[in-house]
């Protein structure tokens, strides 16, 4: 069984690796892409595959050249993962058993952008890992094999990730070729939602939220991702780590400084505080009353 991948990020890497180390299919290709600061968990899987297994740098995957070259390949199967642009109806033809897409929710709930990062920041119990048949309509087709993955109150997105792989993982003996037919749950995707994508605006802290929604955006927003940030001044913060401080002070306003040391601010939000940790920000705020 030939099989191609599509993709250019970390969970990309880890699947390509996975199925290397599983021996299930015959690797033909990866189409990739160079990094072009869209993808904050880029991966160049050149440097680590590229010894081994052909792979072409083309973020324009729908041209004529790429198409041509998937036709000459004549691989039964193209996974794709990790891959934020639009593939087209020739290419979703070309192989024999279709395109397999993987959406790290659990479908036909949350498609579309940055799943993981929305359903930590509005505290959903639940992610997932979809895998599904690929048609021209966004995250939509049939449902080949979905899990749902635990939220804990504590964990953050970098915990997020590590989740998902170990499921991932689970789920490839499940897309096995058996008498040249995938084992395929017949569910039909008519309903669900989805969430639009993240601006860099999404990741600004406000005091005026509460603590417990600072405290999931900074979760959300952590490695792989670029981190939430505190503005001031035109001057960004970067926050990769809080905690929550319960207040009951109702006569204080949000951004008054609380507590300060070299390492860390307790600022109040609009209910209870937000311990933030940031060197450069807190040495120089630490004879301030409020962040502004």
């Amino acid at each position: 069984m030939l099989v191609g991948i599509i993709g250019c990020t970390s969970l990309t890497k880890f699947f390509v690796n996975t199925l290397n180390k599983l021996k299930i299919y015959d690797m033909k290709f990866i189409i990739s892409k160079k990094n072009d600061g869209i993808n904050s968990d880029y991966e160049d899987l050149e440097k680590f595959f590229g010894k081994k297994t052909k792979v072409i740098h083309d973020k324009n995957i729908n041209k004529k050249n790429t198409i041509n070259f998937l036709k000459q390949s004549k691989v039964d199967l193209i996974f794709c993962i990790g891959w934020s642009h639009i593939i087209n109806s020739k290419i979703l033809k070309i192989p024999k058993f279709g395109v397999i897409g993987h959406h790290p929710s659990y479908l036909p709930h949350n498609r579309g952008k940055h799943p993981i990062i929305w359903a930590k920041f509005l505290g959903l119990k639940y992610f997932g890992s979809s895998f599904f048949y690929m048609t021209e309509k966004i995250d939509q087709g049939i449902i080949i094999d979905r899990k749902k993955i635990a939220i804990l109150k504590n964990e953050n997105a970098a915990d997020l990730f590590f989740k998902l792989k170990k499921i991932i993982k689970k789920q490839i003996e499940n897309l096995k070729i058996k008498k040249n037919k995938l084992k395929i749950d017949k569910k039909k995707i008519k309903y669900g939602n989805y969430w639009r994508k993240r601006n860099l605006e999404d990741g600004g802290i406000d005091f005026r939220m509460s603590a417990f929604a600072v405290h999931n955006l900074i979760q959300a927003l952590t490695k792989p991702y670029p981190g939430a940030y505190v503005k001031i001044k035109n001057i960004k913060y970067n926050i990769y780590k809080s905690e929550i401080i319960t207040n009951k002070k109702q006569f204080l306003i949000p951004g008054e400084i609380i507590k300060k040391s070299k390492n860390f601010l307790i600022i109040k939000c609009y209910k209870d505080s937000i311990k933030i940790f940031n060197k450069s920000l807190s040495m120089k705020y630490r004879n301030k009353k409020y962040l502004q």
